[in-house]
């Protein structure tokens, strides 16, 4: 393990685990017409719930890492050395890829955790660090979708 990878974890554990409790509450203390409203829809033709999770983990999370942070980062880092137009670009494109879920809870989440990965990773230069919690919120986020609309 790079020697950046502890101190890119330890920065990640509050805010993720913080937002799992916030969207935890949000869901259960919303009431049953607003519940669906925030939860979205899923274009996604991936009706199993252990195959959605699959995907997830070993696949979405951490491609979406590679591009964002590994990527896309390094490229605005290139052509912008105003960390406002880094931040601006990289998390208003992450939240927006995000959209087609048809989700306030997915937006909010990939807003939140846009600014927190990308800040994350201008500090530590770690793509494992920031992919490892992306796939843990993710299946965590994936486990409340299923709990009330389950995947068949």
């Amino acid at each position: 393990m790079p020697e950046n990878f502890s101190p890119a974890t330890r920065a990640l554990i509050l805010p993720s685990l913080s937002l799992i409790i916030f969207v935890y509450l949000l869901i259960f203390f919303s009431p049953a017409s607003i519940k669906l409203w925030l939860i979205g829809t899923d274009p996604l033709s991936i009706s199993s719930f252990s195959a959605r999770l699959a995907f997830y983990v070993f696949g979405s999370a951490p491609v979406q890492e590679l591009i964002f942070r590994g990527y896309v980062t390094w490229r605005l880092e290139q052509v912008f050395h105003n960390r406002a137009w880094i931040y601006f670009l990289s998390v208003g494109v992450f939240t927006l890829l995000h959209t087609p879920f048809h989700s306030p809870i997915m937006v909010m989440v990939a807003l939140f955790l846009g600014i927190v990965y990308l800040h994350n990773y201008l500090i530590h230069r770690n793509l494992l660090a920031v992919s490892l919690s992306h796939a843990f919120i993710g299946a965590v986020l994936i486990f409340f979708r299923n709990a009330y609309l389950p995947y068949t």
